[in-house]
């Protein structure tokens, strides 16, 4: 949980539409004296799967280097399915970030649509 502690994150329920992009900043620390891989990135966390959450799967690099006991932000883009049905549902979907070989590591981030 310490290699990605959430600093900063969206609070605000984002109101999309079906094929809407839009994007987000997440603010990281790394909580650990050692430095994250070269190759981590931001994804859909794996409890969840297209058929309940109305945005499509991505796998975002973390291009800044990380070093041990410091912080980023990173800039998470989404895109909404665009065979989504509009509706006033609110949608909860959670991001993680993964190492260089796919393990997850920190907290999920839930994010509201």
């Amino acid at each position: 949980m310490l290699r990605a502690v959430i600093l900063n994150k969206p609070t605000e329920v984002f109101k999309v539409a079906p094929g809407q992009e839009f994007s987000f900043d997440i603010e990281v620390m790394n909580d650990t004296y050692w430095p994250w891989k070269s190759g981590c990135q931001v994804t859909l966390a794996e409890e969840q799967s297209s058929i309940t959450i109305p945005v499509y799967t991505f796998a975002e690099p973390v291009t800044q280097e990380v070093r041990g006991k410091s912080s980023v932000t990173v800039k998470v883009p989404l895109k909404v399915l665009d065979y989504a049905v509009a509706s006033e549902n609110v949608y909860e979907i959670f991001l993680t970030f993964r190492g260089p070989k796919g393990q997850s590591f920190g907290a999920p981030i839930p994010i509201k649509l």
